[in-house]
């Protein structure tokens, strides 16, 4: 399997390890201290959770190959690719996630809409990203890493 650019998929370890990677730089963004050389990132270590989130999610769809269904239709996915393709999904890349776990993965749904809205929020707006949003952004990455990563 490779991507549209010719460049091998990557693996569910890829994904996985991508997905901490992330992970371990939204808690950094998050746990600087202010007046240090740095100060914190709440914005920046919103977005790393929700990316994150994407990681383990895909390292999930990767290992698993999950049978999704949305609208009438049902069919086994393991890359974000084959949704928009099987599904003819013609919305975003960001929103065909929301679709994906909103109709399939309840559990995890409510934490995913927060994780984007918030990072999305951080990137378009000129709102800023609270300690307190930034901290239930890496509650909620917690949420969905046990639902995507818990299949072991």
């Amino acid at each position: 399997m490779s991507t549209r650019d010719g460049l091998p998929a990557p693996s569910p370890q890829d994904h996985l390890e991508k997905a901490h990677h992330n992970e371990n730089w939204a808690e950094f963004l998050f746990r600087m201290k202010p007046g240090g050389e740095l100060e914190p990132a709440f914005d920046w270590s919103a977005t790393m959770a929700y990316y994150a989130a994407i990681q383990f999610f895909l390292y999930f769809i990767r290992k698993e190959t999950p049978e999704i269904t949305w609208g009438l239709k049902s069919d086994r996915i393991s890359t974000l690719a084959d949704f928009l393709s099987k599904f003819d999904y013609q919305g975003s890349k960001h929103s065909a996630y929301i679709e994906i776990i909103s109709s399939n993965y309840h559990t995890a749904a409510g934490s995913w809409r927060l994780l984007f809205n918030t990072a999305h929020s951080a990137r378009y707006n000129t709102q800023k990203v609270s300690q307190k949003k930034a901290e239930l952004s890496l509650n909620k990455l917690k949420v969905v890493k046990e639902r995507f990563c818990s299949v072991n």
